[in-house]
């Protein structure tokens, strides 16, 4: 079973998207680390500027005007701040930072990227903050749809790909990657942020199993579900997914045992899921469970009766031998569909059975519908034997028999009979 392409598509846009927001929260606590370096007066400064902004959006649901008297007052004070430290290369780089986050708040994405920029070109400041500044920078890169520009500040940072680096930044390139549809080189980037978290966020599980399937690794797709149907059992999806993965690899036993487990789980819920369930069961010799699945499921109005459901369920009572329920199956099938093969294989069940009753009311139902040339020779034969055979009327089997004897599929069937029954009757 080929997982669709555009749920591919869905599951990487959705988890491109928590990412932003995994690592805006990331970017808005870093400030603190590096603090400590800055003189007590400019540490002090930044974060009383840092509690005022945050501060912003209360003042903003309350008084429109005072929140727009503290916004310029913050950005009067955050331009003196900047000139006043023109000297002091980190107190600048941060002070810009704080700047851009305050443009933010004002939802001026632009103006804080032209403020980042400029703080990730002072040369002096030292790497921790350097690496603070990128990320910062690539993030409202990404969040404004630059996103070869998001790669292109991040790459030459992350291109060694080591372990002393924080997994949320291997995260947002590899999405930037991904964003440009460029998974082969999103994919290692991914990985390394999954591997580096001992406790992955599902959108990087996700988008590490996406890009592995998009690149046909099936087998590292797989790893990946694995992780997410450990780590979140309750998604039905990632249980399907597994599923469908393991049939790719043609490992049907694993893939039914993992359908079945969703199916106890309460996630099998459509008709394509019940039949996917179906088949996979089916194809593991266990037909009477698939059947009485399948039967449980239409009876109980999880889902309703169709053409597909009916049919696979009707094979697996004829494979698990219970004829009885494979016969009312056909009856229903053919009362929904109307397909006349289908009322003729009914009728030679009842026949085998000796249901002759049974057989003579569904010929019945065959005898108003246009019948081509084949299937009215069955039907006249197989109302000459349930006639016969049930006593009715000897004439009239006889001539069913003559009926069927006309035409070559049945004809010498018909003939056999009618020898038969003149040898045997008195006629």
């Amino acid at each position: 079973m080929n997982l669709s392409l555009r749920l591919i598509d869905v599951l990487i846009r959705c988890s491109v998207f928590a990412i932003k927001s995994i690592v805006l929260v990331f970017l808005f606590s870093e400030l603190v680390f590096a603090a400590p370096s800055l003189s007590p007066r400019t540490y002090n400064k930044l974060t009383e500027l840092q509690e005022s902004i945050q501060a912003l959006d209360e003042v903003k649901t309350s008084d429109q005007a005072d929140y727009a008297k503290q916004v310029q007052s913050l950005n009067e004070t955050l331009v003196e701040m900047a000139d006043d430290l023109a000297g002091s290369p980190l107190g600048l780089a941060l002070t810009l930072q704080t700047h851009a986050q305050l443009k933010l708040k004002q939802d001026q994405t632009k103006p804080a990227i032209v403020l980042l920029q400029r703080a990730v070109t002072i040369k002096e400041v030292d790497e921790a903050t350097q690496n603070q500044l990128r990320m910062f920078l690539a993030q409202l890169l990404f969040s404004d749809e630059q996103y070869q520009a998001s790669v292109d500040v991040l790459l030459p940072w992350l291109s060694d790909k080591s372990d002393k680096k924080p997994a949320a930044a291997y995260a947002m390139l590899a999405a930037g990657y991904y964003s440009l549809s460029d998974l082969a080189k999103g994919l290692p980037f991914i990985e390394v942020a999954v591997k580096l978290s001992a406790t992955p966020k599902e959108p990087w599980l996700q988008m590490a199993f996406s890009g592995n399937y998009q690149q046909k690794e099936y087998e590292r797709a797989l790893e990946y579900l694995n992780l997410l149907v450990f780590n979140f059992p309750n998604k039905k999806d990632y249980w399907h997914q597994k599923a469908g993965v393991l049939q790719m690899l043609e490992r049907y036993e694993e893939a039914a045992a993992v359908k079945e487990l969703a199916f106890k789980r309460g996630f099998i819920k459509t008709e394509a899921e019940y039949i996917n369930l179906g088949q996979l069961l089916a194809s593991q010799g266990a037909a009477y469970k698939v059947a009485g699945i399948l039967a449980e499921a239409m009876q109980s109005k999880q889902v309703e009766p169709s053409e597909k459901l009916l049919r696979l369920t009707q094979q697996a009572w004829m494979q698990a031998k219970a004829m009885d329920e494979a016969k009312q199956t056909l009856a229903m099938l053919f009362e929904l569909v109307g397909e006349v093969d289908d009322a003729l294989r009914l009728v030679q069940l009842h026949i085998d059975a000796e249901e002759w009753a049974a057989s003579l009311n569904v010929i019945k139902q065959l005898e108003t519908r246009e019948l081509n040339d084949k299937q009215l020779a069955q039907t006249y034969l197989y109302k000459g034997i349930a006639l016969y055979r049930s006593s009715s009327s000897l004439e009239s089997a006889l001539a069913a028999f003559a009926q069927a004897a006309k035409q070559k599929e049945t004809a010498q069937q018909a003939r056999a009979w009618m020898n038969y029954i003149k040898m045997v009757s008195d006629v």
